[in-house]
């Protein structure tokens, strides 16, 4: 049940729906009235810029921390603010699963001979999409295998994704190349996609000098499944 509600209407460029409030604990609803509405806000001094999901956005207020609120509605729209509970909260109606695996290097030949000082991966489900971060910290590298690098992901991929790729001590083929995570149509596992000008896309390879002890690999982006 609502504990309190305001409408509020902006309307072209004017100024009816620029407010700065001090909102008390708890979880306020900002309903708009057009489904593609949203609105700038600030938190704390933090600003953020949302669309609403299905016309509705929510901000929940830490009990211990009231915060000021700054926000500037969609123009023509009308958005109704209410405090609400837990069960009205819209962002308690959006399913999602998470959970972790722990990435390794393989190759397609033979795989390399390592130990890890640590590999974990996490994963974010919403609906058909998987948001993903992997860190492989190598501790010893033994031997390099053969093939192209690959390393297995949990889910099959729908469709062709590009991810940001941060790498550490990793000796690469030149400063010139470009460097990204991949993974492919149906794919279960992502490659490390190179680029260079006038040139192709290609896998990297395992070979004699590119991976050594110490060396850290970082992946994260997002996945259609």
């Amino acid at each position: 049940m609502a504990v309190a509600t305001e409408v509020i209407r902006r309307s072209g460029s004017t100024l009816a729906g620029l407010f700065t409030k001090k909102l008390p604990a708890g979880i306020w609803q900002f309903t708009f009235d057009e489904v593609g509405k949203g609105m700038k806000y600030a938190v704390n001094g933090r600003r953020y810029e949302f669309m609403a999901i299905n016309g509705v956005m929510g901000i929940t207020i830490d009990a211990t921390n009231e915060k000021q609120l700054w926000y500037v509605i969609s123009d023509d729209c009308t958005v109704q603010i209410e405090e609400v509970g837990q069960a009205a909260n819209p962002f308690s109606s959006i399913a999602h699963e998470t959970g972790l695996w722990t990435p390794e290097l393989t190759g397609t030949v033979s795989n390399p001979t390592y130990t890890v000082s640590s590999a974990v991966g996490y994963w974010t489900k919403i609906s058909n999409l998987v948001h993903y971060h992997l860190t492989i910290a190598i501790d010893t590298w033994s031997a390099d295998g053969s093939g192209t690098l690959r390393i297995p992901f949990p889910f099959t991929a729908n469709g062709n994704a590009v991810g940001s790729l941060m790498l550490s001590g990793v000796n690469l083929a030149s400063a010139n190349y470009n460097y990204a995570p991949y993974i492919g149509d149906t794919a279960e596992f992502f490659t490390i996609r190179q680029y260079s000008d006038n040139a192709a896309w290609g896998d990297l390879q395992l070979g004699v000098g590119i991976f050594s002890s110490s060396d850290i690999l970082v992946f994260t982006g997002t996945v259609r499944i």
